[in-house]
């Protein structure tokens, strides 16, 4: 099974609409982790009935839905996730508060955005992968998204840049 993680698309959605349509059928997943998650509208088209889930990040101040929240605890294709933007676990000082919920919530990855750099790391058996920004990545970065696969108890990690 595969997801597509997207995060800081800040109103910029050709870059995630063109990555889709490319890789349709790839995905069983997509994800967007924030910046700005009404960004996924235009995405519906696209993905058809394939599963979104989005994330409310700290520009997504004009969402009104509820629903949409700023972080979450999953369980996708068998492995359980921490889900967030990354604003109020104050990633661009530490990374000491996003391990500390995965731990809590028993995950085995935290997927954050929020920085607009691309980073994958584990550390105590907990993986927190970023997949840098699709939308407005930080010079000299190009727009980058990220592809998790699972098999079983197997998951891999990638970051893509998009050219």
């Amino acid at each position: 099974m595969k997801m597509y993680v997207f995060s800081d698309s800040h109103r910029a959605c050709t870059q995630m609409a063109n990555v889709l349509m490319q890789n349709k059928g790839d995905y069983d997943l997509v994800v967007h982790l924030g910046d700005h998650c009404s960004d996924t509208r235009a995405l519906e088209p696209i993905i058809g009935i394939t599963p979104l889930i989005s994330l409310r990040g700290n520009c997504d101040y004009d969402v009104m839905d509820s629903s949409i929240v700023p972080s979450r605890a999953v369980e996708l294709f068998g492995i359980r996730f921490f889900l967030c933007h990354g604003h109020e676990q104050n990633v661009k000082t530490t990374y000491d508060v996003l391990y500390n919920e995965a731990r809590r919530y028993h995950c085995r990855a935290a997927l954050f955005g929020h920085t607009h750099v691309p980073l994958c790391e584990t550390r105590g058996g907990i993986t927190i992968f970023n997949p840098g920004s699709i939308g407005v990545p930080y010079a000299p970065r190009k727009p980058s998204y990220g592809v998790i696969t699972v098999e079983g108890d197997l998951v891999q990690y990638e970051i893509r840049e998009v050219s």
